[in-house]
């Protein structure tokens, strides 16, 4: 089979998407033996080899380097075509603009393949041509104050043609329960590719990544460390609230650090600044691969008060470095994280206060690091491209 994946998201900084379709680029390369796969970067379609994915470090903010992966032609972000992606991320108009041509493209290329993996949700536009779109959760639906309007209004309007897919692909038997929920979609219809852990984060930290923790001075099991896109969805409010809530010698104790992307929407939480001024909260903008991975080896915990996700994968990253992740209490992290996790409704601000109190004394709650580790075995990105292509297979 012809196989395009649309691999828009390639673009550095990665985001969660971004770091799915990277990984799985790279292991479906290694899985496959009978299929021919292209990438579609929105402006052109390159085949996908071995060779031509690598991995560009780019600096974001201080000292924060964004990992890529793909051919050299896909992530590369200057010219023109960089140029338009970064008005694209600024502007709605110049938003439409880009979806306008991506989707003039993808109709010109499209007809050359026997299989369209829409990566990123939905394929550009809709065609008659055969499409796998893989929908990674739907917050928009069921939380859609926690997204920019412009992006409801746009995933709602795509996806009202969601029953002439064949089949669908998504992250987890939560998702895939959710999509059937909402759209009616047959449930044996859905296959669920569950993400994978990097490689990384099974073998020892990189020692200059933890040099660079040392020099941020943080002492080990001594911070809090929450990943992710600082976006109400994930819900760092609530995080804060309660971290403010401490009494000054825990925070001067234990520091939080939030590592992530400026997403969108605006954190006012009385106290903030004060705590961000005195180092005890630290907005640590994209970092590396290799500092998050020694970032986890450091922690305390990790903390994920989430309001709603299709995966959530920084929890079984956590998982693979032994670090013990303290979670919301969401159908999805039950799949995730088993019954190793730490579990806190994610709106009670005194809960999440009281937890973060005890974990600064006591970690005794904690599950060993063997048994955190086997749970995130559960997760390869083996199994996830052997798992995808198997989807493929139901194509031929």
């Amino acid at each position: 089979m012809r196989i395009c994946l649309d691999t828009v998201a390639l673009r550095p900084p990665l985001t969660g998407i971004g770091y799915y379709v990277m990984q799985l680029a790279e292991h479906l390369l290694a899985e496959t033996h009978d299929n021919e796969l292209y990438a579609f970067d929105g402006f052109a379609v390159h085949s996908l080899t071995q060779e031509v994915l690598v991995v560009q470090e780019e600096q974001t903010l201080a000292s924060a380097a964004a990992a890529s992966a793909s051919s050299k032609a896909l992530a590369n972000s200057g010219g023109l075509k960089g140029k338009v992606i970064s008005l694209a991320r600024k502007s709605n108009t110049a938003r439409r603009v880009y979806r306008f041509i991506r989707a003039r493209r993808f109709q010109q290329i499209v007809e050359n393949y026997d299989l369209f993996h829409a990566l990123n949700f939905v394929p550009p536009l809709e065609t008659k041509r055969t499409v796998l779109p893989l929908i990674h959760d739907l917050s928009f639906e069921r939380l859609p104050e926690t997204h920019p309007a412009e992006r409801v209004s746009f995933l709602r309007e795509r996806l009202k043609s969601i029953s002439h897919y064949p089949f669908i692909n998504t992250l987890s038997n939560f998702s895939a329960s959710e999509i059937a929920d909402v759209y009616g979609y047959p449930i044996e219809r859905i296959g669920v590719t569950y993400p994978g852990v990097s490689a990384r984060m099974h073998r020892p930290p990189d020692p200059k990544a933890m040099a660079q923790v040392a020099e941020m001075g943080l002492k080990p099991n001594s911070f809090f460390l929450s990943v992710g896109t600082v976006e109400p969805r994930k819900n760092h409010k609530v995080l804060i609230e309660a971290y403010v809530g401490l009494p000054p010698a825990v925070r001067q104790r234990c520091p939080l650090i939030i590592v992530g992307t400026n997403g969108w929407g605006k954190l006012d939480v009385p106290g903030q600044d004060a705590l961000v001024a005195d180092g005890s909260v630290r907005f640590s903008g994209y970092a590396s691969e290799e500092l998050v991975r020694a970032l986890y080896e450091q922690a305390g915990a990790l903390l994920f008060p989430t309001l709603y996700e299709g995966f959530g994968l920084p929890v079984v990253e956590a998982m693979a470095c032994g670090t013990q992740p303290v979670v919301s209490e969401i159908p999805v992290m039950r799949e995730v994280a088993g019954d190793v996790g730490i579990f806190i409704d994610p709106h009670d601000v005194a809960a999440w206060r009281t937890t973060l109190a005890e974990i600064s004394e006591d970690n005794s709650r904690f599950a060993s690091a063997d048994l955190l580790r086997q749970r995130a075995g559960l997760f390869t990105w083996e199994a996830t491209a052997r798992q995808t292509l198997a989807l493929y297979e139901r194509f031929k």
